[in-house]
């Protein structure tokens, strides 16, 4: 679950550095961004991060990390 958690928080990152136009730069134990320059300009830092799930728990850890959830069955 940590893995997805980290994921989730690096697309928030990307998108916040990207919309302040500042470089990304993180350091965690599985993914590390050093100097990376976002290539595009949104039109704002935030958008709602949907994650899709086939049981329950893949169901249960995308609400606790992600806006919404999207069941496959």
């Amino acid at each position: 679950g940590d893995v997805y958690k980290r994921q989730v928080d690096i697309v928030r990152l990307i998108l916040k550095s990207a919309s302040a136009g500042e470089v990304v730069n993180y350091n965690g134990t599985v993914f590390q961004i050093n100097g990376y320059e976002p290539w595009f300009n949104p039109y704002r830092d935030e958008i709602p991060i949907y994650l899709a799930s086939l049981t329950q728990r893949t169901t249960d850890l995308p609400g606790e990390i992600a806006d919404r959830v999207i069941p496959i069955f």
